[in-house]
C-alpha cells in the first residue's frame, strides 16, 4: 500500500498514456508490437486488447478489488494461505462479474474497431466486419450491381444487423454477470 501522492501519481501516469486520440498512441504500437507480430494475422489487434491497452478495465478491477473485504483476506492469511493462494482461490473467485464485465466491454471495443483494423490489417481475407463494412460502402456498386454511387442501403443494414447478433448473444448468455459486475463496482465497501 502506498501513500496517497503516489498512489495519484501511478493513476495520473497509466490514465496520461492511455488518454488523447489513438492516433498518438498507433506510431509506437505500429513500430514496436507491429514489427513483433507483424506477420500474424490479426495478432497485432488481440495482443495488445488483451494485454493492458484497456485503461477503463485496469480502473475498474481496481474499484471492485478494493470493494473486497479485508477480513476475508486476513482470515485466509490466519489460516495460513499464501498470497498466491488468496488471490486465486478467494479473491478471483469474487471479482468473477468485474472481469467478465471487462471480458464484454473489451470483446465489445475490439469486435467494434475500426481504426487498428485499417492500419494493421492488409489483406482482404483478415479484414474484421467494420472494415469490411466500411470496404463494402465504398465498392457497392460494383460488388452488389448497383448503379455508379448507388449505396444499396438494404443490404448495408443486413450486413450491420449480421454484425450485431454475435454481440446480442453474448449479451444474453452473461447478462446476469455482467449486471452484477457492474454494480457490485459502484457499491462502496
Amino acid at each position: 500500500a502506498g501513500t496517497p501522492a503516489r498512489d495519484a501519481a501511478g493513476r495520473w501516469c497509466t490514465a496520461s498514456g492511455r488518454c488523447g486520440p489513438p492516433g498518438q498512441r498507433i506510431a509506437p504500437l505500429k513500430w514496436g508490437v507491429g514489427k513483433v507480430i507483424a506477420n500474424a494475422a490479426t495478432l497485432p489487434l488481440v495482443v495488445p486488447a488483451w494485454l493492458g491497452g484497456n485503461i477503463f478495465g485496469i480502473f475498474l478491477l481496481r474499484q471492485f478489488f478494493r470493494t473486497v473485504p479485508k477480513s476475508f483476506i486476513e482470515a485466509a492469511r490466519l489460516d495460513g494461505a499464501s498470497e498466491w493462494t488468496i488471490l486465486w482461490r478467494l479473491v478471483v473467485p469474487m471479482s468473477l462479474p468485474a472481469v467478465l464485465t471487462v471480458v464484454i466491454f473489451t470483446f465489445l471495443w475490439s469486435w467494434n474497431d475500426l481504426f487498428n483494423p485499417l492500419v494493421y490489417l492488409h489483406d482482404e481475407s483478415t479484414y474484421t466486419l467494420p472494415v469490411g463494412l466500411l470496404y463494402f460502402i465504398a465498392r457497392a456498386d460494383q460488388l452488389a450491381g448497383g448503379s455508379a454511387g448507388q449505396v444499396p442501403w438494404h443490404l448495408v443494414m443486413t450486413l450491420a444487423t449480421v454484425m450485431v447478433l454475435p454481440v446480442i448473444a453474448l449479451f444474453v448468455i452473461v447478462q446476469r454477470r455482467f449486471v452484477e459486475g457492474v454494480a457490485a463496482t459502484g457499491v462502496k465497501g
